[in-house]
């Protein structure tokens, strides 16, 4: 399986592993030079994060296992046109997406179903699943890391967790190591607002995919990091194909802090709105929906096909 490297907004995408983050595949790059995100940083979660009387216990909205299998077929996202003259003349062929991609608000149809892909579960995916949820989309969220790691008082010192810890276990646990640490770097703000979307994290690959129904797949999975990217479709690759349907891999690449997780989470909502509009004939407009969403937002995408 080959993957591209490609430049996000006229920036190399960034690959090291966050303090925060379970780094899902080893790299070749040496340690040193690998840029290091961070949630240990005030960023847009930041404060406030206990809330009065604490956060309510709140029921799980996990929707169930999938099944899938394996697959391959890699594509280049399409580079920016320099001229878009020609693009103005085709607006009859955007179908039902022209709200989406015209920065309208994003209906779901309910065509699609989308899973939010980061490497534990905690950040980057949740808020993409927040936003897609409230926007009534059919959305579900993973982590593809060994287990759960969040930033502890130092960096050799993470607070790390098997998948499947309810985030409310998570809360009161760090509440009661440090309030003012967590309230400061917003840890607290964060697994509140994950207790309201669902009841635990989840990893991609300890689902049995095998033995889902066919309508609880995902049609198209969103990653947030190349490395998160590389490691689902490694993972499709080396399961048994079953029901041979295409699943779309999507990687946008978010650096692992609230703050980007806040301003990428409108682009990933405006990805599925572009892609959900198209229905169950995206794979023949997949070319065109990434083209034109690099085009309106400067953002490059790295995807891949893969079937189940």
């Amino acid at each position: 399986l080959r993957t591209r490297y490609f430049t996000v907004g006229g920036m190399a995408s960034m690959s090291g592993a966050a303090v925060g983050s379970e780094d899902p595949s080893p790299s070749s790059e040496p340690s040193s030079k690998r840029p290091r995100l961070s949630l240990e940083g005030e960023g847009g979660g930041g404060g406030g994060g206990e809330g009065e009387g604490g956060v309510p216990q709140v029921p799980s909205s996990n929707n169930g296992d999938f099944a899938f299998g394996v697959g391959v077929a890699a594509h280049e996202a399409p580079h920016p046109r320099e001229n878009d003259d020609n693009d103005k003349d085709n607006g009859d062929d955007n179908n039902g997406d022209a709200t989406a991609e015209e920065g309208g608000p994003c209906v779901a149809s309910n065509a699609l179903r989308f899973a939010m892909v980061c490497a534990s579960n905690q950040n980057r995916s949740m808020e993409a699943h927040r936003l897609l949820q409230e926007a009534s989309f059919t959305v579900d969220s993973y982590g593809v890391g060994q287990h759960v790691k969040l930033p502890g008082p130092s960096a050799r010192e993470p607070n790390v967790y098997p998948f499947g810890t309810p985030y409310q276990t998570i809360y009161d646990e760090l509440r009661s190591k440090d309030t003012a640490l967590y309230t400061r770097n917003g840890l607290l703000t964060m697994l509140e607002r994950n207790i309201k979307v669902k009841k635990a994290p989840q990893r991609w690959q300890d689902m049995d995919w095998a033995s889902a129904d066919a309508e609880v797949q995902p049609d198209v999975a969103l990653c947030f990091e190349e490395r998160v990217f590389e490691t689902l479709v490694e993972d499709m690759a080396s399961r048994q194909q079953s029901t041979m349907r295409p699943l779309l891999v999507v990687n946008l690449d978010v650096i692992d802090s609230h703050e980007e997780a806040a301003s990428a989470a409108p682009l990933a909502l405006k990805l599925c709105g572009m892609l959900d509009a198209r229905g169950e004939d995206w794979e023949e407009s997949v070319d065109d929906v990434v083209d034109a969403f690099t085009r309106s937002t400067g953002r490059r995408l790295l995807y891949n096909v893969v079937f189940t």
